[in-house]
Parts: structure tokens; sequence; C-alpha cells
């Protein structure tokens, strides 16, 4: 623990020194100090770098009251094929986590979503290995080696910022089978198709099941290929309305003051080729599979700042009770970039999630079937110190904690969040 903590204090001095506006040093600028990294970025290999840390806490409700320090360092290489190797439109990258700390789902709370999206069992992991290749001018990207779905399936782009997990990997999948989803990857090819800046086709095939991450799996290391696995598939279309205007390049080109509201439509759904087990006869029953839709949408722009103002989202999932603890989830909410005066790349959100437990999943006992619902309402605000240091202050309330296994009282959970990015 002591050297996560000597770690943690040097990542945040860098943080807080660094200045948001200073841009980092050019080698060829006279007088300029020689960079290693700047001279490996521009070769085309990055070492992406990111700490979360948090304290969480439930003053009331749950199995019972506690706080907890938990963290993840997520640790990685990038290589630009094309600036490397001369290899146009091909990419590789390598990341790693090493989560640390307690799990207040774990030891207090009992939720069936879990509070916080990072947490993880406590074992350095591979997370990713995977080569990528672009073709036909950037609108055909294909993607293979250890790879997580929630990296491109499923997500809502307006409520990717809340800290329960139920906001992050559908539950539909995540709690339903061993899936590719934080904090494990799964081999597979994922391939996505954008013919315009309108529409995007996704079609991804994975190992269907990445075992138990406690005991199969720790290290994300066993890239098992065993039939008995089965394969989960995925397929998703998304539209976009008035899509936004790229950044500008070159840093210096000023961004259009005014422009119409951009809101995007998913439709997706999945298969899983695995066997199952019925929840009431105890028999086996041969593949999964599920739909889900997704809308995030500008709601208004504040005058002259087309990036600031409301967005809203929805998230919608369905899979079949018979093979399922979880058949029905409902993910909903809203962000304000720049709610507060002079802080334009804060965000404020209010979100609730509604996750459904099938009928007929019995009690611990075996004897009844006694769940029925867990919800969850977050507020969160996320301040933008710097370029590489935000901070999270975070308070949920999860009504039916484990959705009703046990009779557990709705619990008030508490938090702060930081976030370093290198």
């Amino acid at each position: 623990m002591k050297r996560y903590a000597l770690t943690l204090l040097l990542l945040l001095e860098t943080a807080l020194g660094a200045s948001a506006g200073d841009p980092a040093p050019s080698p060829a600028e006279p007088g300029t100090a020689w960079n290693p990294y700047t001279a490996l970025a521009s070769a085309g290999v990055t070492f992406p770098l990111t700490y979360v840390g948090e304290v969480l806490g439930n003053p009331r409700g749950g199995y019972r009251q506690g706080a907890i320090y938990d963290g993840v360092l997520d640790a990685g290489i990038q290589l630009d094929l094309a600036t490397l190797a001369h290899w146009p439109g091909a990419s590789f990258a390598a990341a790693m986590y090493l989560p640390h700390g307690s799990s207040l789902t774990r030891a207090d709370v009992h939720d069936l979503n879990v509070v916080s999206n990072i947490d993880a069992y406590h074992y350095p992991r591979l997370f990713q290995l995977w080569l990528e290749q672009d073709l036909f001018d950037g609108k055909l990207s294909i993607r293979v080696g250890q790879i997580p779905a929630d990296a491109d399936f499923f997500l809502t782009a307006y409520g990717s910022f809340f800290i329960n997990s139920a906001f992050g990997a559908l539950a539909t999948i995540s709690l339903n089978m061993e899936a590719p989803v934080y904090p494990a990857a799964a081999p597979g090819v994922r391939m996505i198709f954008k013919p315009d800046d309108h529409w995007a086709l996704l079609a991804g095939v994975f190992d269907g099941s990445t075992g138990a991450l406690d005991s199969a799996d720790r290290n994300g290391t066993n890239f098992n290929f065993n039939p008995r696995n089965g394969a989960l598939c995925l397929a998703e279309a998304d539209y976009t309305t008035n899509p936004p205007p790229p950044a500008p390049a070159d840093g210096k080109t000023t961004a259009p003051t005014e422009r119409p509201l951009s809101g995007t439509c998913k439709l997706g759904g999945f298969l899983n080729t695995e066997d199952f087990t019925d929840i009431k006869t105890g028999g086996t029953l041969h593949g999964d599979y599920g739909l889900y839709a997704v809308v995030d949408q500008e709601l208004w722009h504040k005058p002259g700042a087309p990036d600031e103002g409301p967005r809203g989202f929805l998230r919608l999932g369905f899979t079949p009770a018979g093979r399922n603890l979880l058949n029905f989830e409902c993910e909903c909410g809203c962000n304000y970039a720049g709610l507060v005066p002079g802080r334009d790349k804060d965000l404020t959100g209010l979100g609730f999630a509604y996750t459904k437990v099938s009928d007929g999943v019995p009690d611990n006992a075996g004897t009844a079937p006694a769940r029925h619902y867990e919800s969850i309402i977050e507020l969160v605000y996320q301040a933008a110190v710097n370029d590489h240091l935000s901070v999270q202050p975070d308070l949920q309330y999860v009504f039916n904690p484990g959705g009703g296994a046990a009779p557990l009282a709705n619990a008030l959970v508490m938090g702060l969040r930081f976030t370093l990015t290198f």
C-alpha cells in the first residue's frame, strides 16, 4: 500500500503542476530541452496513463455501514504503425489495469449494479491487446485481439461520466453472463463501418465467456478458445442527426458559435451461443439473446457556446426472463456542461437507473420468488482542475439493494473521486 501512496503523490504533484494552457515542449524549438516523451510521440509511440481514486461510504442502509478507498491504475502503450513502420492505417495497443483498495458493494451495500464502475478484483490484469486496420479512407475499422465489448457497443455518451456501474456496461449483459466488459476483455474481432457522418454500423464476435475473474482468469491472460464457451455476437446501428463539426486540427481556427442540436440513436442486439441454466427448472438452455436501444440528445445550447448546455440520455435493455437473472433495464438522465458560470468544462449530472429481476428467481433459501428490482438515483459533479486532473463529488441513493434477495434498507452512498490523466 505504501508504494501505491507514493505513486499517487507523485502523479498528483505532476498534475497540479501542469498548466492547462501550456503546450508540450517541442524538441525543434531553440533552447528547449529534449523531451523523450515528445520525441516518441512524434515517432508514433505514446504511453497513456490514467489513475482513478475515490473515497466512498454509505452512512445508512445496505447490509451494513462503512467507508472505503479504492483505485485503479490504467497503463498502456499505443503504436501508430503508419508513422512508426510506414504501415498505412494500422495501429497497435496494449493496456493493463492495477486495481487496489476495497469494494463498498461487496463489503457493505451488497447491491446488484455495483456503486463504483472501477470496482474490480485486486489482481494486475491485462485488459487490451489488439491490432487495428483502417481501410477506405478511415470509413472501415477492423480490430483483432483481446478486446472489451463495452469500448464500442451499447454506450451512452452523456451518461458515461456517472460513477455507478449501471450507467456503464449493459446490466442485461454484464450481470447475466461472464461477458467481456470492464474489468475483463476477451479474444475477438470488432468492425466499425462509417459510410458518412450520420451512420455507423458495428459488429463484433467475442469469446462467449471470460471465466470467473476472481479465480479462473485473475490476470486476463487465459486466452481460452474452448468451443464450450460459445461466442458472444453483437451488432449495432447508429444514426446521428446534425453531427457536430470536428475540432479544428490546427488549434487556431475558430469553432462555430452556433450550430443545430445534435443527437444519436442506437439500436443493437446480442446473441450468446453458450449454454445457460434455466433459473426456474435448473435445466440447460442453449443460447441467450437480447436487444438494446440508446438515445443521446443535446437539449439546448448556451448562446455563443454550442458545447455548453443540457444533454439528455436514455438506454433500454431487454433479455428473456427464463435464463437470465435480469430481464429489463432502463437508464436515463441529463448532464449539463458549463452549468456553473466560468466553469465551461465542468459537468453536472442527474441520472436514474432501474434494473428488473426476472420473475421466478428464488431467494437465498431457494424457496420463493422474492426478488423484484433495484433502482438508483445519482447526482454528480465533475470539476476539471486542469487538463490532467478532475475531481468528482458524488451522491447516490440505492433503492432495494440486491433486488430484494435479502431485506436490505435503501442505501445512501456518498463519495469523492479524482482522475489523473497523462
